[in-house]
């Protein structure tokens, strides 16, 4: 079996040496020998356990092996694995597949912490998808890999040996769940996990948006968990990268059950349009455009509509890594709209995003701009209702989002922050989206 150096592609703490683990003796389960490894009958042992197979090191940590069997008619060159907090996809040498003693097995190995939660993805690589050398300057190195990289993302996959994946959501078309036993729980997504209902989405409807202030037509989703035509006030939750939150991982299903089994208020839940990438960036860094636009004529519009609240306590936006740095600059700048705030990995390195690849700890510190724009929860009438949550993986986001939360905390606003075993991953904000509405909600 060829040795992969993955010394840089995985983090030290996931790294397995050689010695620590005997791969053939890891591969031989229960009943069957090393020369079963790859047999109709192992594979057929492996999809009932399914994938990654687990073997404890001591409390707190796992060795995971991860498997494909490759068949005749897959005509991938390589096969990747990108696991959100664990393989640094950033780095030129990606965590590769390799194939086991000549057999239909392919495997990639590393080691988790057992409070671990990430989503992960295969990576086929195709002949076509040609990985020149890299060449020229550091940065140049890493634009040209950054390209190799767009071109795996589009046909990436799930692995088809993981017995948790959500193929009724597009999301889950592309992305596996991994979640360890001592991860944080996220039970109110168990009955979508367990494809035991139907989407909720008969309440859901998608609308457009002419805007004056952007200059263009916009999309957006509404949904009202209230059963009650006489309800008036309701509390209006605000969800930036709507899309995402709609229709590819949608949340109106759990949030509608969350209601209904009292753990949530009735509310409105307003889901905005991204749109695309450059467009989210103009809207989500720093747009005082963007939100005047959905201040005073989208909410107004949904205002003639549905009796939502005026209250800024009763306002909740939400959004993570921009969208966390946007619904914190919305409620400092606005507090006579916005009274609470659900920021997951807020992007609090704004403006300069040079800070994500800082290494020297003492050198990452908030910017002029964040630090003015903080400066304004001290000027508020009322205290805002803050629920953060920052992953572990998180390099430079970590001490930035610490940073955000004592500033916040030494003007007295109410906060709830915590650190998640996890990285910069959906997987992840989805139950802290919903725990963190449980106590903006209910407070």
């Amino acid at each position: 079996m060829r040795t992969l150096d993955i010394r840089e592609c995985l983090n030290p703490e996931n790294r397995i040496q050689p010695e620590q683990a005997n791969l053939t003796a890891l591969l031989i389960l229960e009943s069957f020998n090393e020369t079963d490894i790859g047999s109709n009958n192992w594979w057929s042992a492996i999809k009932k356990t399914g994938t990654p197979v687990l073997f404890e090191i001591d409390s707190n940590w796992v060795d995971a092996i991860f498997l494909y069997q490759k068949k005749p008619e897959d005509n991938f060159e390589n096969l990747y694995i990108h696991i959100s907090g664990i393989t640094n996809h950033h780095c030129f040498q990606l965590a590769e597949f390799e194939q086991f003693n000549q057999t239909d097995v392919w495997l990639f190995r590393c080691r988790l912490a057992k409070n671990w939660r990430a989503s992960y993805q295969l990576l086929p690589r195709f002949s076509q998808q040609i990985r020149e050398p890299l060449t020229g300057s550091q940065m140049e190195k890493q634009l040209q890999h950054r390209q190799f990289l767009i071109q795996l993302f589009e046909s990436a996959i799930a692995d088809p040996l993981n017995n948790n994946n959500l193929p009724h959501c597009p999301w889950g078309k592309k992305h596996s769940a991994l979640s360890m036993p001592n991860a944080i729980p996220q039970t109110a997504w168990q009955t979508f996990d367990n494809q035991s209902y139907t989407q909720e989405q008969n309440n859901l409807t998608r609308h457009s948006w002419l805007s004056n202030q952007l200059q263009q037509e916009r999309h957006y989703w509404l949904f009202n968990t209230s059963n009650t035509e006489d309800s008036k006030d309701l509390p209006l939750v605000i969800l930036l990268d709507g899309d995402f939150w709609a229709e590819t991982l949608p949340i109106s299903g759990v949030v509608q059950q969350q209601t209904q089994q009292g753990h949530l208020p009735a509310a409105v839940y307003l889901f905005i349009d991204s749109i695309d990438g450059k467009q989210r960036m103009q809207d989500l860094m720093g747009s005082d455009d963007f939100w005047f636009a959905i201040n005073n004529e989208l909410i107004p519009d949904i205002a003639s509509q549905l009796p939502i609240t005026e209250k800024p306590e009763h306002t909740v936006v939400t959004g993570q890594s921009l969208g966390g740095l946007s619904a914190l600059y919305a409620a400092l700048k606005w507090p006579q709209r916005y009274g609470a705030v659900l920021s997951q990995s807020g992007s609090f390195w704004w403006p300069d995003n040079r800070l994500i690849f800082q290494q020297d700890s003492e050198k990452i510190a908030l910017t002029d701009e964040m630090q003015q724009l903080l400066e304004l929860g001290a000027q508020r009438p009322n205290k805002l209702n803050v629920f953060m949550e920052v992953g572990s993986a998180e390099e430079a986001m970590v001490p930035l989002n610490n940073a955000v939360f004592n500033a916040l905390k030494q003007q007295q606003h109410s906060i709830d922050f915590r650190h998640f075993a996890g990285g910069h991953d959906r997987y992840c904000w989805r139950g802290g989206l919903i725990e963190g509405l449980t106590k903006l909600l209910n407070t």
